[in-house]
């Protein structure tokens, strides 16, 4: 059957914030399968961790570690290198950590409530990385499942660099006391071992860098675990956007995909979507991106949404009605999701249920709309952990078993994201996250610039502009503003004047106090912070509330004010350009009529060669500025007054990027292929997009149709990235698994060129290797092969098994505790022996439990599995004759038959009636 195929994955990731988490109870000696999750204990202290700067001191809460009343720290010690950790000092239940440089530390701790004690340990990156947090994953298992493997560069492709590598000393397995798993890092793939028991686990690691020493990276892997027997609650929404509209989207697009955008010209025509849509979703990227986006009015339109994601660097604005001349309805810039409704024709802009900084939610995941938190087999489920590495969440009520309900706050402002584990009580555990917006508190700002220096930005006006600054709550101006460092402060000042030096801002002050006190507008001005001003080469920080100065702490946020310039001013309409070699605005320059300016490159990847500036008509003293370029990279440019070489303004960084409206596959490869089909190993397809000027395109959105013969869409696709797009690389992969032993063909298109040219390839994909070795990905025996018999519909043979399978199922040898005697060796004298295959020796008794096995593994989703019997082997051999030949079987060995004392030689076809000590065996199963 054919249908599209667009979001299927199991490996979640987010791409905002990392997740902190914490442990929950034991569960005992009992049996997983029929244990409730228990509340907290009396007194618990839990594994953690957490990331801060190197250098300075950083207080660490630890209450979201610790369960119980009246609790107090009585203990903290580093137990690794304790010269640069160093021994943090007890504040109640919180530490004063700083540490001496780049580090990472383990910290055990312990609480006491007077009556009794109790230990575990703090994991902390002291890292000086601007985002030291990597995206979080999470992957379902249930017991049985044998050891999973984790490549992070693939898991991580839209953030991983060749620079990274693991750091194998850091990383470490967190979670339940006494059902923990354990984790092995083999260059940059992990493997871990599920614990014995159903649960969850943490998988915490770090990321070295060596493009940037000391700025290592932080991460961590959720992995819940299940009873085999239980089937786990099902979330539908397992990353969830909190306070956004739930309502069902019909269609998402994108301005290159209306052909819309502003590097082409024109406003999207929405109608033809609005006259079959109830709610449109339109999301923005760097260089696919419109200016102003205009909503036809239409009383056909009641009630109909639109919903603006915006994740591009420079903004858009929203009108009422055909054109710019319509009403205004908002300014939308990076990061920001808004939602429109349609009231009787006219478009408004549909308020969203906001989290303000600093104010207590709560969050009941059962009545979420579109959550839907279900289990399958109608049992309770309650919520066992929740965490934020970010903000502030607990439990409702920890010790009722079926609370479902956790609160939320946040000092700062932004996105944070919050994960949470909720599990049955019959062993069924699953996880999800939840993406909570939070407001800035304030509003506008109450003060103005003042003497030819700008006013501070507040947080909402700094996020506007594009800049990564940080929220600062200013109590005496009762507003949230921007805190800069040096990079941020330079980048913004740049643009519109310079940074004042010290002399400038003490004149500022000294011309604005009375009586040592600021008068004027000055004294408006938010004082909480210091300003970041330039003494010679060296940064300072000024209090303007006291004249005193301190030094430039690098990870200290500061206050911003720029010395306007005069003479030349600038706006700056984009921070991303398309690499099509047309011109795109970049710069708007105002100067007075009898000054010219000139420009040269100051950064980026490109050099001034690589791209083109050319000044537009000059029209009352106003120059639009145009760049182009076929290459893509970053450029950063000056404008200079040529009456004053030293007044100059500083663009940002503009990206130039391919062209989505010209992009084709380059390649379309099959990375893995002949994979089992048990709904685990994956098939694999990797293809790169790039332009007309084969420039690798990024945020190209890939359509995939997939063709299968299974009625019942046995298929399972994981895009990496998971929104179908491609990643900085031009690079989207499939990682595909089935059910069902079939060919599957998917056919990769993309539809949004200019020219309406659909551009497409096929390839196909075999799931479940029929014959020994396993296929192309590595090839070897680390699978299964089954066999169709010829004359009996439904019929399977199942090979017998190597031991590689055997290890990768966790099915060991009875040397180590487990299920056959042992491995013959493939250098063995025995004829038609395989090179590498090391095929399990079984007894009888042993080849009719590995067919058991298969049942409860359900192989192929059959659990009738059994010994092959005299006829069936028969039958076997008669229609394909010797199994190594046709399907590269094992058959040094004889194998076992169900109702026959001795064996069979499937090299011959011969029957033995003496008894060996060992054995193979095909295991068989009949259409159920």
């Amino acid at each position: 059957m054919n249908y599209n195929f667009y979001f299927r994955h199991s490996i979640i990731a987010t791409s905002l914030a990392l997740l902190l988490g914490c442990g929950g109870g034991s569960d005992g000696n009992s049996a997983p399968s029929t244990s409730e999750p228990q509340p907290n204990a009396a007194i618990l202290a839990i594994d953690g961790f957490n990331v801060v700067r190197p250098n300075i001191a950083t207080t660490v809460d630890l209450q979201p570690y610790v369960r119980g009343e009246n609790l107090r720290l009585t203990d903290i010690y580093a137990k690794n290198d304790v010269a640069n950790c160093g021994t943090p000092v007890i504040k109640d239940l919180a530490l004063e950590i700083n540490t001496f440089g780049a580090a990472y530390c383990t910290y055990a701790y312990t609480i006491t409530d007077g009556h009794s004690e109790h230990s575990a340990n703090l994991s902390v990156l002291a890292s000086e990385a601007d985002s030291p947090l990597l995206t979080p994953l999470s992957e379902q298992a249930v017991i049985g499942d044998g050891v999973m493997t984790f490549d992070l560069p693939s898991l991580l492709s839209g953030e991983w660099k060749s620079t990274y590598s693991v750091n194998v000393d850091s990383v470490v397995v967190q979670g339940m006391d006494d059902n923990l798993g354990s984790v092995t890092a083999t260059g940059n793939t992990l493997t871990f071992t599920p614990p014995e028991y159903s649960g969850w686990n943490r998988i915490v690691y770090t990321l070295t860098d060596s493009a940037a020493p000391g700025a290592d990276l932080m991460g961590v892997i959720y992995v819940t675990v299940s009873d085999d027997t239980n089937l786990p609650p099902s979330i539908r929404a397992p990353f969830y956007e909190y306070n956004t509209d739930t309502t069902i989207i019909d269609v998402s697009t994108t301005p290159n995909e209306l052909k819309c955008s502003s590097g082409t010209g024109g406003l999207c025509d929405f109608k033809p979507l609005l006259n079959t849509s109830n709610f449109i979703q339109m999301t923005t990227y760097n260089g696919n991106w419109v200016k102003d986006i205009a909503l036809p009015e239409d009383p056909a339109y009641d009630g109909k949404l639109f919903q603006l994601v915006h994740k591009a660097a420079y903004n858009s604005h929203v009108y009422s009605g055909d054109d710019t001349t319509g009403r205004y309805l908002a300014l939308s810039y990076n990061g920001l999701s808004q939602t429109f409704t349609n009231i009787a024709g006219k478009w408004y802009l549909k308020p969203s249920p906001t989290i303000e900084a600093a104010t207590e939610v709560t969050v009941d995941l059962a009545t979420l709309n579109g959550l839907d938190i279900i289990d399958p087999e109608g049992q309770t489920w309650q919520l066992v952990d929740v965490q934020s590495y970010t903000s502030t969440v607990t439990p409702t009520e920890p010790d009722d078993i079926n609370n479902t309900r956790f609160n939320f706050s946040a000092t700062n402002a932004g996105v944070h994201i919050v994960q949470y584990i909720v599990a049955d009580h019959y062993g069924g555990y699953a996880s999800g996250f939840i993406k909570m917006n939070v407001s800035a508190r304030g509003g506008e700002a109450t003060w103005v610039d003042v003497d030819g220096f700008t006013a501070p930005l507040t947080f909402d006006e700094a996020g506007a502009l594009g800049l990564a600054t940080k929220d600062i709550w200013d109590e005496p101006v009762n507003n949230t503003i921007a805190g800069f460092n040096d990079a941020a402060a330079d980048n913004y000042c740049s643009s519109v004047g310079i940074i004042p030096t010290l002399t400038d801002i003490q004149l500022l002050r000294d011309g604005n106090l009375a009586g040592g006190v600021l008068t004027g507008d000055l004294a408006d001005w938010p004082l909480q912070q210091p300003y970041l001003v330039k003494d010679g080469s060296r940064y300072k920080g000024f209090r303007l509330d006291s004249a005193i100065v301190t030094d430039y702490e690098p990870y200290a946020p500061y206050y911003a004010t720029c010395i306007e310039a005069r003479i030349m001013k600038a706006e700056f309409p984009t921070y991303t350009a398309v690499a099509n070699g047309e011109p795109h605005e970049v710069a708007i320059v105002s100067m007075p009529y009898a000054n010219t300016f000139s420009t040269e490159t100051v950064a980026g990847t490109l050099i001034a060669g690589e791209v083109t500036l050319d000044k537009g008509t000059t029209d009352g003293g106003v120059t639009p500025l145009y760049g182009s370029t076929t290459v893509v990279g970053t450029h950063r440019f000056a404008l200079i007054n040529n009456s004053d070489e030293f007044s100059r303004l500083i663009s940002p960084t503009i990206e130039y990027v391919g062209d989505v409206t010209t992009a084709d596959f380059d390649s379309v490869s099959i990375v893995a292929n002949y994979e089992h089909h048990d709904g685990v190993a994956q098939n694999k397809i990797s293809l790169v997009v790039k332009d007309f000027f084969g420039n690798v395109v990024k945020n190209a959105l890939v359509d995939v149709e997939v063709v299968e013969a299974d009625p019942d869409r046995s298929v399972t696709v994981e895009f990496i990235p998971a929104n179908r797009r491609t990643d900085a690389e031009g690079k989207l992969q499939l990682n595909v698994t089935n059910t069902a032993r079939e060919i599957v063909t998917f056919k990769v298109q993309y539809n949004h060129r200019a020219d309406g040219v659909q551009k497409e390839q096929s390839r196909d994909l075999l799931f479940g290797p029929d014959r020994f070795p396993c296929g192309i990905s590595g090839g070897g025996f680390n699978c299964l092969p089954t066999l169709d018999s010829k004359s009996m519909p439904g019929f399977l043979y199942l090979a017998p098994p190597e031991r590689a399978f055997m290890n990768r199922i966790y099915y060991g040898s009875t040397a180590n505790g487990y299920h056959y005697s042992s491995t013959s060796s493939p250098s063995s004298p025995y004829y038609d022996s395989l090179p590498g295959f090391y095929s399990p020796r079984f007894t009888k008794d042993e080849a009719h439990a590995w067919c058991a096995r298969n049942n409860s593994m359900q192989t192929l989703q059959r659990t009738n599995w059994r010994m092959a019997t005299v006829a069936e082997y028969d039958k076997l051999y008669g229609e394909f004759g010797k199994m190594t030949n046709a399907r590269g079987w094992f058959t040094a060995m004889t194998f076992w038959a169900n109702d026959l004392t001795g064996t069979i030689n499937l090299r011959t076809g011969e029957h033995g009636s003496a008894a060996p000590k060992y054995g193979s065996v095909s295991c068989v199963s009949e259409a159920e």
